[in-house]
């Protein structure tokens, strides 16, 4: 796969604005081209940290892991380090690409995941599926 983007795509891949709302039709290409932008930030970009996630956990882990994974391999030849105790993925420039689900399991944890995190860069893939709370919190 060599990924060419043309329009809105190419638009959204130049979009160097603070926040960007990607909305669009099923398979219309919104987390590819997102998650194609957050790798590349992390290749150009040496020690940027980023958090990638869906809500829940098990999304996270079956959908979004794996594109990601398959994305640097496919598109930019590298190969990040999963780590499996941090749920992030380490490449080599020293950027780390966090992954992991919000959903809490009680009341109290709701906002531990996020907090302290210290990224510079966010990307949710399914936002709709977000109480408003927890946007506000990231």
């Amino acid at each position: 796969m060599s990924l060419t983007f043309q329009g809105i795509h190419l638009d959204i891949l130049n979009d160097h604005t603070s926040e960007v709302c990607v909305l669009g039709a099923r398979d219309s290409g919104k987390t590819t081209v997102c998650v194609y932008k957050e790798i590349k930030f992390l290749l150009d970009y040496p020690k940027l940290k980023t958090f990638l996630f869906r809500f829940s956990e098990k999304d996270t882990q079956s959908k979004l892991v794996p594109f990601f994974r398959e994305m640097c391999t496919d598109e930019f030849n590298v190969t990040p380090k999963w780590d499996a105790k941090e749920y992030c993925f380490n490449f080599d420039n020293g950027s780390i690409a966090y992954m992991f689900g919000l959903q809490a399991s009680s009341a109290s944890q709701r906002y531990s995941k996020m907090r302290g995190l210290g990224v510079a860069r966010v990307f949710s893939e399914q936002a709709e599926e977000l109480d408003t709370d927890i946007g506000l919190e990231l």
